[in-house]
């Protein structure tokens, strides 16, 4: 079988073919080499076909050989994928140990044509073999060309064996890495077998006692089992309230638990997100409007004040509602009565109203982007919700939460190796319990194996130095990051102080690895160790 022709390379063009790594798989080198070399002995011979053989020992055996081809060419330069065997096997095993060139007539020696034989060792056990077959009833080859194939030889001879070592070593690296990936699914299947009783020890049975499961909000903090009991004591009031926390640190579904733990469950729970409202919607979706009332009302529309009647209103974000419809929601609250669009009554209603913020609202009444009267009027109580970087003994109990959620839902049953277990336990979580969720989630459903190995983590996880970062000293209010230094009289100790903080701070995320804090900062690791001596930190701050 022929392929289509192959132009062969100049010499240099090989020899910076094969000098550069990048360019050129290990694996491929020997092949690269042989072809380009079979095509330039055809354009100075006048042979038919050209071959490059191996002849190596057996498998298992110290004395037997095999044959096996590299490359063949036609005198088309056409390449010779399934070449027929001219020669037999074991002559070629006879020539091939021998060093040197040769001419061999056809029809002597088992040969069909006549040949130009030039062997050579390769490695250890192994030999290479020129063969350049001419055409039937050639009875001789000159003195003159013989010598020219010697000289060949003598110019290639050692880049065939670089290329030929090469070669050679990267497919054992190929057959070790397979054998490391049977070995790697062997200790994942362990791995899963203990991590199974680890977990029911480490997890379930250590945390069973000592866990509130609270309407789906789990936790084993005690500042987050304070939070749970205000509201349990809430849940049949009508006091309206104000949840503040971080984003994903589960505000809603406290509010859930305070509507469908108490004496208004069987009433509607609307959710109102404040800060995804059009402002020429507000009015309308708050308080809905009657037919005619603009153009395209064809119909009355109640909004979701009329809808909520008798249930609980929850206002996701309040601190994003625009400044113009506080006073519209401030009168609506204080009076019990709302007025649609287009009407001219007022309609009575029920409801009772929980808030939630990310924001510092006083620090937004203080900017006039918020009223201090409705914040008053909403925060008839407020709850604080801690971020999951401050109640850590909550990760273990939301990760096997999470974990046991995402495999159900995907028909899986992986679990985490310990490496990645230790990588989310120490991160500091900046999108809190929703961020873990989705982590969890992502990381079951893009695992190859059914240990979660770290290296598949990683990637998931917001990267030091970026806005989500929380550590010593750094804290968030709303979408800032605040960080807290000792007040002084000089610019030169406030700017050390920071400095040294941040230092601080990057050694604690990155676990005391100085070169994972020279990456992150993008300063020489000998500036790291200088700024180290200059501020006395010791490990014990970080570790």
């Amino acid at each position: 079988m022929r392929e289509s022709t192959i132009e062969p390379s100049s010499q240099g063009e090989v020899s910076r073919l094969l000098s550069d790594p990048v360019k050129v798989a290990p694996r491929d080198r020997l092949s690269i080499l042989a072809d380009n070399l079979l095509l330039r002995l055809i354009e100075e011979h006048r042979c038919d076909r050209v071959f490059f053989l191996l002849r190596e020992l057996s498998p298992g055996s110290g004395t037997d050989h095999e044959i096996s081809i590299v490359s063949a060419f036609a005198a088309d330069r056409s390449k010779i994928d399934t070449p027929d065997y001219f020669i037999d096997t074991h002559y070629l095993v006879e020539i091939g140990g021998h060093d040197g060139c040769q001419f061999l007539p056809g029809g002597v020696e088992g040969t069909t044509r006549p040949l130009l034989t030039c062997s050579f060792p390769l490695a250890l056990g192994t030999r290479g073999i020129f063969l350049l077959e001419f055409a039937p009833g050639e009875t001789k080859v000159s003195q003159e060309e013989t010598d020219l194939l010697c000289a060949f030889l003598e110019v290639v001879l050692e880049p065939l064996r670089d290329s030929f070592t090469i070669s050679t070593l990267s497919h054992r690296v190929v057959e070790l890495e397979g054998q490391l990936d049977g070995i790697e699914g062997l200790l994942e299947d362990r791995e899963l077998e203990l991590g199974g009783l680890r977990s029911v020890i480490e997890v379930e049975g250590f945390v069973s006692e000592d866990v509130t499961c609270y309407h789906d909000f789990l936790t084993r903090s005690s500042s987050v089992q304070e939070v749970l009991n205000d509201v349990d004591r809430l849940k049949n009031t009508d006091l309206s309230v104000l949840i503040q926390g971080e984003t994903g640190t589960g505000k809603e579904l406290l509010a859930r638990a305070m509507h469908f733990g108490g004496n208004r469950s069987q009433m509607p729970f609307e959710v109102v997100s404040c800060g995804s409202l059009a402002p020429n919607l507000v009015e309308s979706e708050l308080f809905g409007y009657r037919k005619g009332a603009f153009s395209g009302a064809d119909e009355d529309r109640p909004g979701i004040f009329e809808r909520s009647d008798g249930g609980t209103i929850y206002l996701d974000e309040v601190g994003d509602m625009p400044i113009e419809m506080q006073q519209k929601l401030l009168r609506s609250l204080q009076e019990g009565v709302i007025r649609p669009i287009g009407s001219s009554e007022n309609v009575r209603v029920n409801v009772r109203v929980i808030a939630s913020t990310r924001h510092d609202l006083t620090r937004l009444i203080a900017a006039k982007t918020f009223r201090e009267d409705l914040y008053y009027r909403l925060s008839g109580f407020t709850i604080e919700v801690p971020p999951l970087r401050d109640r850590r003994e909550d990760v273990p109990l939301l990760l096997n939460h999470f974990l046991e959620k995402a495999n159900e839902e995907q028909e899986a049953q992986k679990r985490f190796s310990e490496s990645a277990q230790r990588e989310l336990y120490q991160y500091n979580w900046p999108g809190n319990a929703q961020e873990l969720q989705n982590v969890v989630t992502r990381a079951v459903l893009t695992s190859p194996r059914r240990v979660i190995a770290r290296k598949v983590i990683l990637p998931l996880l917001r990267s030091p130095g970026d806005e989500g970062l929380h550590g010593i000293g750094l804290t968030r209010d709303g979408e800032e990051l605040v960080l807290r230094v000792p007040a002084t009289d000089s610019f030169n100790d406030i700017v050390s102080e920071v400095e040294r903080l941040v230092l601080v701070t990057a050694l604690y995320r990155n676990r005391g690895n100085k070169s994972r804090v020279t990456k992150q900062l993008g300063i020489p690791r000998q500036t790291l160790y200088n700024k180290l001596d200059r501020y006395a930190i010791e490990e014990d701050e970080y570790s």
